[in-house]
């Protein structure tokens, strides 16, 4: 069997528990822990947006509670960059530290587009 380490080495004063997942420059599958049980952070959902070759990351919570987040095939982030631009100017309220906060449910067609 060969096991080799994937993440880095934590720095200095960083807190325990806290995982840097590097990109890497094939597809993959990304697991992590969601001790509290809850589902994705925005932070999640921004790794798995901006990585273009994170195709699914999933959190495992200690109560059991399994999530996976996919990106289909037909994924482009151009469109949401633009809806988000939209969302921002349109909501100044809901934007704090570059963040959206995601409130409600937005939906998209297969092609990334916001449904109406």
């Amino acid at each position: 069997m060969n096991m080799e380490r994937f993440t880095p080495r934590p720095r200095v004063g960083e807190k325990l528990g806290r995982i840097r997942l590097p990109d890497f420059d094939e597809p993959y599958t990304a697991v992590h822990s969601h001790p509290n049980g809850q589902t994705f952070s925005v932070g999640d959902i921004r790794r798995v947006l901006e990585r273009p070759n994170l195709k699914m990351l999933t959190a495992v919570g200690n109560n059991g509670q399994v999530y996976a987040m996919e990106k289909a095939s037909v994924f482009s982030l151009e469109p949401l960059k633009a809806m988000i631009d939209e969302l921002k100017e349109q909501y100044p309220d809901y934007v704090q530290d570059g963040d959206i906060c995601f409130g409600g449910v937005i939906q998209f067609d297969r092609a990334g587009k916001k449904a109406a």
